[in-house]
């Protein structure tokens, strides 16, 4: 939590990037294609070693062992400071670059919102590069800084710091799907087993209300897809001065496994 909470400070210092996201229903659920429609109970069943459940407490666990990948995440929130009819909210979305060979990584973050004091009416980018020991900073597509702390932080970034992910799920014992080209099986969860790294709550608050969704790929041992929408009363979002109630919205899609992105050193650097 203390490694998440420096993070926040140091984003929320460099950048602000309103992305226009609102808070929305989770989307129609993944329509299996040509998948069949009759299959019983056991046939839907995941492949061995998933079939007992899955533990994802961070949603990109894992993901450094494949060749190469592309995942975008968001944490948003909208809603009122608690026991007020003041409006607030803020969003960070995150999307990573991957590339096992030469360990290279890409991070680009944007923020929003006053959650963190932002000025909303401000619009910036924020980019981390790791080259294997290199490490790059962008700000506003200028080299802000090399082989710094900054820079370590950013392009070191991880999507589990910022939603966490799943301490326990079970297969939900529907057919399996396609999910962002990978085949996939749905997983289902509750509250209680929900890692919020970003979220605390002050006394009297807690969850009011969940929707979520979990695709998982067994052949890539990773997750494709992590939707969740929880209704919150009371709590801290971001590390907020203030509690707040509302809806937090938790977004995480996988893509490209394999393809190479062809990280290169950020131009100007």
């Amino acid at each position: 939590m203390r490694r998440l909470f420096y993070m926040l400070i140091f984003i929320t210092l460099l950048t602000a990037c309103d992305d226009g996201a609102t808070i929305s229903e989770l989307p129609t659920v993944a329509v299996p294609e040509a998948l069949g429609t009759a299959t019983v109970l056991t046939r839907n069943a995941p492949p061995a070693g998933f079939r007992d459940g899955v533990n994802f407490p961070d949603v990109d666990r894992g993901l450094a062992v494949l060749p190469a990948w592309y995942y975008e995440s968001t944490l948003a929130f909208e809603g009122t400071f608690a026991g007020t009819s003041r409006a607030t909210g803020g969003s960070i979305y995150l999307r990573t670059w991957y590339n096992q060979i030469g360990q290279r990584r890409r991070v680009v973050v944007e923020q929003s919102g006053d959650l963190l004091g932002i000025d909303v009416q401000t619009t910036r980018t924020l980019e981390g590069v790791r080259l294997a020991e290199r490490v790059f900073l962008v700000e506003d597509n200028t080299c802000a800084s090399q082989d710094t702390e900054s820079a370590q932080i950013i392009a070191d970034l991880l999507a589990g710091d910022l939603i966490g992910g799943v301490m326990q799920a079970t297969p939900s014992g529907a057919p399996p799907a396609v999910v962002n080209g990978e085949r996939v099986w749905r997983y289902d969860f509750d509250a209680q087993n929900l890692n919020l790294p970003s979220v605390t709550f002050a006394e009297g608050g807690g969850l009011t209300g969940m929707t979520g969704e979990l695709w998982i790929s067994p052949e890539r041992e990773a997750i494709v897809r992590y939707y969740v929408n929880l209704d919150v009363q009371n709590a801290f979002i971001f590390n907020s001065d203030a509690p707040v109630s509302g809806q937090l919205r938790l977004r995480f899609d996988l893509y490209d496994i394999g393809v190479d992105p062809n990280i290169t050193r950020p131009f100007g650097c």
